[in-house]
């Protein structure tokens, strides 16, 4: 880490609308006679692995799918695989402003995200928003743990952006002097697990640019 101003940036539900990406898949899936809510069933599962602090992998998600269905492991794997052209369409629409703005800012940017490298590298190619990024970490550990390793007390100010609340109240209680910006994603967690965390949480992107703003001005 360097001594700068540092955001760190997480990727699923904050940059990129995985959730309504899965729905894409599952939509697919009917053209291959596999129901929906299988292909929702399967995600669970992969995450349910006893590998699942490697985070999620299609591997583990064909594996899982092959049990509801005709179709073999490597060839549910081949069609998950046929997403990766659409990956960039589930980028949240203010991201990549988001981002280009932050880099105006003069910031360091670091992108953080939990989950098997090698998924997380092509959703990180796909998408196109490795480019904007210093620094990128797919880790298989927990964000909190990550970090432990990569905060030291002669850093500069960090700001840290995630979605998720239960990753964030995890990070909070580790490490009290990073600062938080987190996003509200309804979809996914309950508002009353963001205000637990105590750090503000915001509705847009384009919001939590003003307070890293403001936050990185103060002295």
């Amino acid at each position: 880490m360097v001594n700068q101003p540092t955001v760190i940036v997480d990727f699923d539900g904050t940059l990129w609308d995985y959730e309504s990406f899965m729905e894409r898949v599952a939509y697919d899936a009917q053209k291959m006679g596999i129901k929906p809510k299988h292909v929702s069933t399967a995600y669970d599962q992969a995450w349910s692995h006893p590998a699942r602090r490697s985070g999620y992998s299609a591997r583990r998600h064909a594996a899982a799918l092959s049990q509801h269905c005709d179709h073999d492991e490597d060839a549910l794997h081949e069609w998950l695989a046929g997403h990766h052209d659409c990956m960039g369409d589930f980028v949240f629409p203010d991201a990549h402003l988001f981002l280009d703005e932050l880099r105006a800012e003069g910031y360091h940017i670091v992108l953080l995200t939990h989950g098997d490298p090698t998924w997380q590298m092509i959703k990180f190619r796909q998408t196109g928003l490795a480019r904007h990024f210093d620094a990128i970490y797919p880790t298989r550990h927990s964000k909190a743990d990550f970090l432990k390793d990569w905060v030291k007390e002669e850093t500069g100010k960090v700001l840290f952006v995630n979605d998720n609340p239960v990753e964030s109240f995890d990070v909070a209680h580790a490490f009290p002097r990073i600062a938080q910006a987190m996003k509200l994603n309804v979809k996914t967690w309950e508002e009353t697990l963001y205000k637990k965390v105590g750090h503000p949480y915001f509705g847009t992107l384009d919001e939590i640019r003003q307070y890293a703003h403001t936050f990185f001005a103060a002295a």
